[in-house]
């Protein structure tokens, strides 16, 4: 039996407030086979400052921020194919443009339930 599996080429947005040194991205080493961070930034310029190729390159968009960050990013991305959002909810970045293209979005909605119900129990 094969597999197929979609190398993704990746551009990790991860908000004005990212820090390198934080180590909360470290997770991300571990990624599939083929697929690769090309950069992580703040917004376009960060990104085209650290990686002049990654915006033409990348095909897919791990996602923290600002709908505004977003549209600005989408638009200089004619590869990209997938949105992972790193929030529980997708609704304060979506525009129309976005709705109505072929972009998968996905989140991470119920990644947070079991630690949110820990401290609900605990704040009780």
């Amino acid at each position: 039996i094969m597999s197929i599996v979609k190398q993704c080429k990746i551009i990790v947005v991860d908000g004005p407030y990212y820090n390198e040194e934080s180590g909360h991205m470290a997770p991300l080493t571990r990624l599939p086979l083929g697929s690769e961070i090309l950069v992580i930034g703040s917004n376009v310029e960060v990104i085209r400052s650290k990686n002049p190729n990654a915006l033409k390159e990348a095909n897919c968009l791990l996602y923290f921020g600002w709908r505004e960050i977003l549209e600005a990013i989408v638009n200089e991305m004619p590869n990209l194919e997938w949105i992972h959002s790193l929030s529980s909810g997708v609704d304060h970045f979506l525009y129309p443009q976005l709705l109505q293209s072929p972009i998968i979005i996905t989140n991470a909605k119920g990644a947070f339930s079991s630690l949110l119900a820990e401290y609900t129990m605990a704040a009780i």
